[in-house]
């Protein structure tokens, strides 16, 4: 699936009510934190990334938000229809490869929002 321009989170505002309102987990590379948006009418999965100067320099910083927007996009399909989800990058995620980050978004969505909930 394609990772479109109206999935991406954009307001300082949307970015607090879901670190405020949201499940929180915590992964081997990254922090996730997960809202659920009820309702149809805005039936969108929408991804904001966060990579502070903790990761490093500007080059890796980028890498690992690059990284963090593949994997949603390779991984959407298990998000529910309507949600929010920041990803939090951590200083470890400089060694990081896709598999691992894919496995580690995957367990995390499965902790936060289960299958059969």
């Amino acid at each position: 699936m394609r990772y479109r321009r109206h999935q991406h989170l954009r307001t300082s505002t949307d970015f607090l009510e879901i670190r405020a309102s949201g499940k929180k987990w915590r992964c081997g590379f990254f922090y996730v934190n997960f809202l659920p948006r009820p309702g149809p009418e805005k039936a969108v999965r929408r991804i904001g990334v966060i990579a502070s100067k903790r990761v490093g320099n500007a080059v890796e910083r980028n890498r690992a938000k690059r990284l963090l927007r593949e994997v949603f996009r390779l991984n959407q399909e298990i998000l529910p229809e309507s949600c929010d989800i920041v990803l939090v990058a951590r200083a470890n995620i400089r060694n990081a490869v896709l598999g691992d980050l894919e496995q580690n978004f995957r367990d995390a969505v499965h902790k936060l929002n289960p299958p059969n909930a």
